[in-house]
């Protein structure tokens, strides 16, 4: 039989109660427990207390508050590592990655992605595919130059000893390419990075930058050696050298090309700027120029209206500063859309005071469209 309390058992804050097994029920108690019942409830197999009224389970995670360290959680590590970055939110800031890499990258299809190494290796190799870049020269040649005594100067350049040098008309083909200036008297020299006998050195779209004598620009080898697919033998096969990256002008209607400038041929009633950043322009004294519209009934614009004659003609003038510079132009007047016979010609009275402005006569009583002009001048 069980042992009922009806006071408090006050073990005095010292002593234990040894070997205690908590309250067993299946589930809760019946009614409400009072707050600070613990129980074990065999149903759910866990731990239960009241408080405040509401009934809390001890295992429960949502139910506990306070400070939990990682450590105590068996599986963290492992949930963690296992949360994938495609459903976290984005980052808002740089993202620093400790001098680390990113590795097994998807190819990059569109801008925005990353790019691994090797799809950037075979990009930059599909740019340079047939183009070997040299170290530039300081003077091309355009002409014949003898090689066992080359002179002091080519094309126009006093030469200094270990000028590189691109022949590009040498009588002989193999001639053709990259030298080394040594003297006047002194034979040019292949450099080393276009040594004689070399295979490999110089190749169809071997490119190399230097100085024409107008410009700095670049030259291309073109042509295919007896080497190894293709390549030049430097001194046994011929060079070819050419500047693909310009283009000749060439007179075409209406222009004329000096060198690099492309000049407008002056005709009837143009007029060609004597400075450079100036404007082909018509030339007013041969052509002629206009200004249209409808007449307003109040003064706006390149318009001024005159006020209501009160003198009894029933006229007054309107005033067209139309800025032609002509003082003898050509005026027409039409009526227009609000006319009594639109598109109609009309006469009235004008004059030209001055070479920007012409006045013209009309009824006191005109709408705004009853008239439209023309003046060319």
């Amino acid at each position: 039989m069980t042992r009922k309390m009806i006071t408090d058992l006050d073990l005095g804050g010292v002593y234990h109660i040894l070997g205690q097994v908590l309250e067993v029920i299946a589930g809760n108690p019946g009614g409400t427990p009072n707050d600070g019942r613990i129980w074990y409830d065999s149903t759910n197999n866990t731990v239960k207390v009241q408080i405040a009224g509401t009934t809390i389970d001890l295992r429960a995670r949502g139910t506990q508050t306070g400070t939990q360290t990682a450590a105590t959680i068996s599986d963290f590590t492992a949930a963690v590592q296992a949360i994938r970055w495609a459903s976290m939110v984005a980052p808002n800031a740089a993202v620093n990655m400790n001098a680390q890499q990113f590795s097994a990258l998807a190819t990059a299809t569109t801008g925005g992605q990353a790019v691994e190494y090797a799809q950037f290796q075979t990009a930059l190799a599909n740019i340079q595919v047939g183009m070997d870049f040299k170290e530039h020269v300081d003077i091309v040649a355009l002409v014949n130059v003898t090689i066992a005594t080359p002179g002091a100067t080519i094309n126009g350049r006093t030469m200094v000893a270990g000028d590189r040098v691109l022949l590009t008309a040498q009588g002989t083909g193999s001639q053709n390419g990259i030298w080394t200036w040594n003297g006047a008297a002194t034979p040019l020299t292949r450099p080393a990075d276009s040594p004689t006998g070399a295979t490999g050195s110089i190749v169809a779209g071997t490119v190399v930058e230097g100085y024409n004598g107008t410009a700095r620009t670049l030259y291309m080898q073109t042509a295919t050696g007896t080497g190894t697919n293709g390549a030049i033998i430097v001194d046994t096969d011929t060079q070819t050298w050419t500047n693909p990256f310009t283009f000749t002008l060439t007179n075409g209607f209406g222009t004329t090309v000096s060198g690099s400038q492309v000049n407008v041929n002056a005709g009837n009633g143009i007029v060609v700027p004597a400075s450079t950043g100036s404007s082909v322009a018509v030339d007013p004294a041969v052509v002629g120029r206009k200004v249209t519209g409808a007449i307003p009934t109040a003064t706006s614009g390149i318009f001024t209206v005159g006020a209501v004659d009160s003198g009894g003609t029933g006229f007054r003038t309107v005033t067209i500063n139309h800025g032609l510079s002509n003082a003898q132009p050509v005026f027409q007047l039409r009526y227009g859309s609000t006319g009594s016979d639109p598109g109609n010609q009309v006469e009235a009275d004008n004059k030209a005071p001055d070479a920007n402005n012409l006045m013209v006569y009309l009824p006191n009583a005109y709408a705004t469209n009853n008239y439209a002009y023309t003046i060319i001048g």
